[in-house]
Order: structure tokens, then sequence, then C-alpha cells
């Protein structure tokens, strides 16, 4: 029934659960889980500055995430 899973993660309640529930199904359906870090930009907001260097960036948000 299900091949592939795309779970959209924010670090949320909800997205823990919907965690536990998508790793549910994979093991059920043998199924491969592929996560997706969504970040509100507002939470980092220095890192979007039109100054900033995309190493600054990507450091910034791998630290967020």
């Amino acid at each position: 029934m299900f091949n592939q899973i795309l779970l959209p993660v924010d670090g949320s309640k909800a997205s823990e659960q919907a965690t536990e529930h998508a790793l549910m199904l994979a093991e059920t359906y043998d199924a491969t889980v592929n996560a997706l870090f969504v970040l509100d930009k507002s939470i980092v907001p220095n890192v979007f500055e039109d100054d900033s260097d995309d190493e600054q960036i990507e450091t910034e948000l791998r630290e967020t995430a």
C-alpha cells in the first residue's frame, strides 16, 4: 500500500505524533520514510538578511534544525 512516506517535521508535539504514526506505517508496509525538516524563518530572522553569506546561513539553519 505504501512504498514511501514523506514526513514533514518541525519539532512540534504534533510533528512528534506524526513521526510515530509514519514509522508505524513504514514498518507495517515495509516503506521508506523521508523526513523533511520545516523551519519557520522567524526563528532565525538574521540569517535571511542580504549581507549573510551562504555558509553562515547553512550553519545557522543546521544548528536550529
